[in-house]
């Protein structure tokens, strides 16, 4: 028996808290990433019965903050413009630029009073039906 709690011991201190984020790639010693996704879908912005007008919307569903090893250390937030972002980091994360148009690969956030605008890697994964596509970005930043 003692050998048994011997092994539990041992395997519970090598599995890490939280699992590491497959849509995120490992960093150097104060470099964290910020993946952010979400569905993008066509919208109706006149609605005539004889010719409808739609536009391209995306509606950003998740935001997740990494670790340098790619351990989640943040919730798993809906993000939108405007909202300062909680995680394991002594400050937030504050989404300043996060449209639903336009160029979406084009979000601005800050941490600690430095900015990213840009430079985000980006991919359409497409999603069941013609008009959804999930848009995965990523960004690492000095954290």
């Amino acid at each position: 028996m003692a050998f048994i709690k011997y092994l539990v011991a041992i395997f519970a201190t090598a599995v890490p808290a939280t699992l590491a984020n497959p849509d995120c790639s490992p960093t150097g010693a104060g470099t964290c990433t910020l993946t952010i996704w979400g569905d993008k879908a066509m919208e109706s912005i006149a609605n005539p019965p004889w010719f409808p007008i739609l536009r391209d919307r995306m509606d950003w569903k998740h935001a997740v903050i990494s670790n340098n090893a790619c351990e989640d250390i943040s919730g798993d937030v809906k993000p939108y413009q405007g909202y300062a972002m909680d995680s394991q980091l002594p400050y937030t994360v504050v989404f300043e630029r996060l449209s639903p148009y336009g160029n979406y690969n084009s979000f601005r956030f800050c941490y600690a009073g430095s900015c990213y605008d840009g430079g985000a890697a980006c991919e359409i994964r497409s999603q069941t039906g013609d008009y959804w596509e999930t848009n995965y970005c990523r960004r690492a930043f000095d954290c």
